[in-house]
């Protein structure tokens, strides 16, 4: 595997694990706020800037890392990209609102907005990364898209589900929500089907992939299975673990996907020349370090240091 692929996907892998956690706070936000008023504002208000962080340094990465695909994928998807800025000013303004709010309807109202705005981002944001995995709603060649094919095409729907199944799994992990923790794996069991009936049905060279190098899934299985039983059993260290297991998870799935994007094109066709690859590599690892030193010191503070004074 390409270095430079790997660095990427891993610091996505980092965004992406942040992002579906807020994915499934703004679910239950919009659901249950009231009832987990404390337990979402510990967890959100620490990070919340962090994901924005994460988000900026993958996009710079991108850049440096696969410059000639940039002004293809900046022409694609110019639209969705501003309209989910949109959403996402949105949603920094409303959840940074309702920090201020002395009145609990004020509040209840700007987290509703917050939530709101957070789904209506994920949906074009992940519509976009799964644009760019199948080629769905574009044409590379003749750099045209088309934003509704984009949205509402089968495969994306498929996997929009089960990124929300997933978030619905790994919230009420951290949170352990009501009776949700009963169900235990069965949102994930969903959530795979789900997606592995859409790569199935719509990236065969990916699914090729996936059938010749399955083992690679027994990792995240395990841990999967393990994160299921202890959240069912209202565990300690059930949250912990379901984070690790989601943040491998998106990386194996980056093992599987890779050399592909947008269905069947090679992505090392457009990886930065060698001369420049070393100092990418350097900066992109350093960078990202840095940034992850910052954000285990963060999760310590605002998390770990607080769960182990609890008890």
């Amino acid at each position: 595997m390409n270095i430079l692929y790997l660095i990427n996907y891993l610091i996505l892998s980092v965004f992406a694990t942040l992002f579906i956690v807020e994915v499934g706070i703004a679910l239950l936000s919009l659901l249950k706020y009231r009832n987990y008023r404390d337990e979402i504002r510990k967890f959100l208000l620490p990070i919340w800037e962090v994901n924005g962080t994460f988000a900026a340094f993958y996009l710079v990465n991108f850049e440096v890392t696969y410059p000639t695909l940039l002004n293809a994928v900046g022409q694609l998807y110019v639209a969705p990209l501003l309209i989910a800025a949109i959403f996402f000013i949105l949603r920094s303004i409303f959840l940074v609102y309702s920090e201020y709010m002395n009145s609990p309807q004020k509040e209840n109202l700007y987290m509703d907005i917050y939530a709101l705005s957070t789904l209506a981002l994920t949906l074009i944001a992940i519509s976009v990364f799964d644009s760019g995995i199948s080629g769905i709603g574009v044409s590379l060649q003749a750099n045209l898209a088309d934003f509704l094919v984009l949205l509402f095409n089968p495969f994306n729907v498929l996997m929009l589900i089960g990124v929300f199944l997933i978030a619905i799994f790994v919230v009420s992990s951290c949170f352990k929500v009501g009776r949700m923790h009963e169900f235990g794996i069965l949102p994930l069991a969903l959530a795979f089907v789900l997606m592995g009936i859409a790569i199935w049905a719509y990236l065969p060279l990916v699914f090729a992939n996936l059938a010749a190098n399955a083992y690679l899934l027994a990792f995240p299985a395990i841990l999967g299975i393990i994160a299921a039983i202890m959240q069912r059993n209202m565990s300690r260290y059930a949250n912990h673990l379901t984070l690790f297991w989601l943040f491998v998870s998106i990386n194996v799935f980056g093992a599987i996907e890779y050399p592909y994007v947008f269905g069947d094109i090679n992505i090392l066709n457009y990886v930065a020349a060698p001369a420049i690859s070393s100092a990418i590599l350097w900066i992109s690892t350093i960078g990202g370090g840095l940034l992850i030193i910052a954000l285990s010191y963060l999760i310590y503070l605002s998390y770990l240091k607080r769960e182990n004074a609890s008890y």
